[in-house]
């Protein structure tokens, strides 16, 4: 598998995007806020909130890649419902083995010399 098809974890998707629109919020308010400053200064400032801007978008669109690769995203919400319910009954099978054992065959956990 390549590194654009393969499966993307959950944890793998960085939705922090609200630092990066305070950012260009308060960009945009300084430049309302500095009416007395140079020419210079402000197209500095326009493009620093251009950049910004431009880093918000690459960042929608990393994260709009990722989610495209998250495990089941693929599936209707039939589908993944049916699955959750399988995993759900074998979770419930498994603790039911589980306490079958523990209860059937005690374990020796004492060193044996």
């Amino acid at each position: 598998m390549s590194a654009s098809t393969a499966k993307a974890a959950v944890d793998e998707i960085d939705a922090d995007f609200l630092p990066a629109i305070y950012d260009i919020v308060r960009s945009i308010e300084r430049e309302i806020n500095e009416t007395n400053a140079s020419q210079k200064a402000l197209n500095r400032e326009q493009s620093d909130c251009h950049q910004k801007m431009l880093n918000l978008k690459e960042k929608f669109q990393k994260c709009r890649d990722v989610i495209g690769r998250v495990e089941g995203i693929d599936f209707r919400k039939e589908e993944q419902l049916s699955k959750f319910e399988a995993f759900k009954e074998q979770l419930v099978m498994k603790r039911e083995l589980l306490l079958r054992y523990k209860h059937c065959c005690p374990i020796d956990t004492t060193p044996k010399l």
